[in-house]
């Protein structure tokens, strides 16, 4: 088995401000999947030309912890920026779940936070 991370709180941000937001679970693989409650970092990815004068190829933004039932969600993302979540098995049962590339979705009067 292993613990891995679909595609995000509900908190509001003022550190990464934007228009977007990512959701997702953390369960354990299985038939059926088990969802649990697992630490999730999320960080921004930097573009190929940042990477190559900064240190690191990407900036931690946030650790979320998935509530009982698996979900977590960030609010208030940049819509035009990459997102890295990496979910960690706090039993150490499990190997780290990681997910890149992620595109947060914009707000929509059904989604957003705000409204």
């Amino acid at each position: 088995m292993s613990v891995w991370v679909t595609l995000a709180l509900d908190r509001r941000r003022s550190v990464a401000a934007g228009s977007a937001c990512l959701e997702g679970t953390t369960a354990i693989a299985g038939d059926p999947d088990t969802p649990v409650s697992r630490d999730v970092y999320l960080s921004v990815e930097q573009d190929a030309a940042s990477a190559r004068t900064r240190r690191g190829a990407s900036k931690l933004l946030e650790r979320i912890v998935s509530a009982a039932d698996g979900t977590w969600r960030v609010n208030n993302l940049d819509p035009t920026r990459h997102y890295s979540a990496v979910a960690y098995d706090h039993t150490g049962q499990y190997d780290p779940a990681t997910k890149g590339g992620l595109v947060p979705t914009p707000y929509t009067l059904d989604t957003d936070p705000t409204i």
